[in-house]
């Protein structure tokens, strides 16, 4: 079955609910405008759309991770978009009542990250943005006023290159996500789907669990297609590029290289269309002649 995102339950326009999750008031200083122009407007050309989050409290953050500084002068993500419905929660609570052990014993995840306190830094927070993502799901479905025919799962700290373009038409058991950093697996900080494929998608906590503590994927990307697959839920690409941002302004090394390698492929497809748009133009000459 498709869904048509012009037309959705014989409504002139669709509906989105933007779901954003981690710790929303971390960048949004400087990602708020590319968020707004690149991924809220485009939707409100298409329908309406409301926006909810979850965060754990900016105070508690792991700082270690990045060596990050976070600025007092930061723009709140309330103070950026003030229709956005969301909680803010105790990250350190989570962690307490977290049982850590079979993480650090067991997984796999992450095997060159040293020392080993940076994997276990890494594991935390994967975790922590899993609990986020649920949390935020489950905050949407007991405040929203409304049903929505689409939601969006997006990340507040990156910067977004590209405008969201979605399609005409998305099946039901269908996941849009980004055409880049899948790493083995499917890139997990950016998605587009019917409400049941992105209720599963965001409740998969009890699959993490089991999986990154039984040793068996060593990228969050991995996981994340593992459970796709169980799920019986398809992927389909979109060409939507973004660049994580840090506090201090810094942009993450992997994505830059990732930005430049698209360059470099548009450049090389502009020259293929500029190399057969002159052969066309000198066929049709010689036909002239």
């Amino acid at each position: 079955m498709d869904l048509d995102f012009t037309s959705v339950s014989n409504s002139v326009m669709a509906s989105f609910a933007i779901l954003f999750f981690g710790i929303v008031d971390r960048s949004i200083g400087r990602t708020g405008s590319s968020i707004r122009r690149r991924i809220v407007r485009p939707l409100q050309r298409q329908g309406d759309v409301d926006l909810f989050f979850h965060s754990w409290q900016l105070e508690e953050i792991d700082e270690t991770v990045s060596s990050e500084g976070f600025s007092s002068r930061s723009r709140t993500f309330s103070s950026a978009f003030p229709c956005a419905q969301g909680i803010f929660e105790s990250q350190h609570d989570f962690d307490r009542d977290m049982d850590w052990n079979p993480y650090y014993r067991n997984s796999s995840m992450w095997p060159d990250a040293r020392p080993e306190e940076r994997r276990f830094q890494l594991l935390r927070n994967h975790r922590r943005a899993i609990e986020s993502l649920a949390r935020c799901h489950q905050f949407y479905l007991e405040h929203r006023e409304r049903s929505h025919d689409f939601l969006v799962i997006a990340r507040p700290d990156v910067l977004y290159r590209t405008t969201l373009r979605l399609p005409a038409h998305i099946e039901t058991d269908e996941l849009l996500v980004p055409d880049f950093h899948h790493w083995g697996g499917v890139n997990d900080r950016f998605a587009v789907g019917p409400p049941d494929a992105i209720t599963a998608y965001c409740n998969r906590r009890a699959f993490v669990d089991e999986h990154v503590a039984s040793n068996q994927h060593e990228k969050s990307e991995q996981l994340l297609a593992a459970f796709l697959r169980e799920k019986q839920l398809k992927t389909r690409s979109l060409p939507l590029f973004f660049q994580r941002i840090r506090s201090d302004g810094s942009l993450v090394p992997q994505d830059l290289t990732s930005l430049g390698k698209r360059f470099r492929q548009a450049q090389s497809c502009l020259q293929r269309v500029k190399t057969k748009c002159q052969s066309f133009h000198e066929s049709c000459h010689s036909k002239q002649e």
